[in-house]
């Protein structure tokens, strides 16, 4: 990114930011340009067992962004039991909730 704004020169107003793909490092990619406070919740992982996740909320209380990747990605689950018949992302659900709590908080 910095190569591009840099071959773009004079011809070109250019701003780099982080950005993500919104799986693994979203809520991070986006901390800084959102100015989020990053929370931690435990949630269900895809497999059942409790899992760390994260989620971000703006200093305002008017934005949430949460990383499905932290409570309910493939990161979590070996290839020998990804099997959406077994799994959950339930714990994407209970993030949610927990990012909604805090938006509620702050107003």
């Amino acid at each position: 990114a910095d190569a591009l704004a840099e071959a773009c020169g004079p011809f070109a107003a250019s701003h780099v930011v982080a950005m993500s793909d919104g799986g693994d490092g979203f809520v991070s990619a986006l901390s800084a340009p959102l100015s989020l406070e990053i929370h931690s919740a435990k949630v269900v992982g895809p497999l059942g067992s409790e899992v760390e996740a994260e989620y971000g909320v703006s200093g305002d209380g008017s934005t949430a962004v949460v990383e499905m990747a932290l409570a309910s990605g493939l990161a979590l689950v070996p290839e020998e039991q990804r099997d959406p018949m077994r799994t959950t992302s339930y714990g994407t659900g209970q993030l949610v909730l927990e990012a909604v709590r805090t938006l509620r908080s702050k107003h």
